[in-house]
């Protein structure tokens, strides 16, 4: 019998419940490991001293980080439902491209997430703690910390999938590499106003820190884009 839009929908609805399962579990699963967890985040600091500034932030802190970490054990569920959900509408040779696509993206998040808690981050901290006002002592908030190390691991990871959007639409026509070459200087320009907004510090060093791998991903995606489409 042909699917009807009914069938679509309850399937989306079924994907969905499952995937928010998977998240409430892996939460709980966070919770129970979460002071390992919680090592592991504050190590970019370095040791600095964090404070919590009201009896509430404890408690949120705690379920930001399960929350946080519950998400990505129940990644493998989510990316499951909607890879399930749009294979039979793909042929074997776009469900390959698909699964390539896939791939890459995963290896690109890990490198930026890897980039973000080894180097953005504790280089940005460190530049961010070493400024001081004189007759005020700075004093970092555990909030403030999981906000900025959240915010810069998700906006990196987001970055990293310059080369997938990029190596798809030039494979596809959306876009051409020698134009994006030649206006490279107004992508460059838009990309820094952006970043300048994204930037969880908007300050110039982290800029720079995130500015810098999105600039090689970007020259790195059309370079590849150039070879991809080179006549034989």
């Amino acid at each position: 019998m042909p699917t009807t839009l009914l069938d679509h929908l309850l399937d989306v609805r079924r994907k969905l419940l499952i995937s928010t399962l998977a998240v409430v579990v892996g939460s709980v699963v966070a919770h129970v490991y979460h002071e390992a967890i919680t090592v592991f985040l504050l190590k970019p600091i370095g040791g600095e001293a964090l404070y919590f500034l009201s009896p509430l932030e404890p408690l949120l802190f705690i379920f930001k980080i399960d929350l946080f970490a519950g998400t990505v054990l129940a990644l493998p569920v989510i990316h499951w439902s909607i890879l399930s959900f749009v294979r039979p509408a793909l042929s074997r040779s776009s469900w390959f491209s698909l699964l390539l696509a896939y791939g890459v993206s995963l290896a690109c998040a890990f490198g930026s997430i890897t980039y973000a808690y080894l180097i953005s981050i504790p280089a940005g901290l460190h530049f961010l703690t070493s400024l001081s006002v004189p007759g005020i002592e700075t004093m970092l908030t555990a909030t403030s910390y999981l906000r900025f190390l959240l915010a810069s691991i998700v906006l990196l990871a987001l970055i990293s999938q310059i080369p997938v959007i990029l190596l798809a639409g030039i494979r596809y026509r959306v876009f051409d590499a020698s134009t994006l070459s030649s206006r490279r200087g107004h992508i460059y320009l838009v990309a820094v106003i952006l970043l300048s907004v994204l930037t969880p510090t908007t300050d110039p060093l982290n800029l720079v820190l995130i500015l810098l791998p999105a600039s090689l991903l970007f020259e790195g995606s059309l370079l590849a884009g150039r070879m991809m489409v080179r006549p034989a």
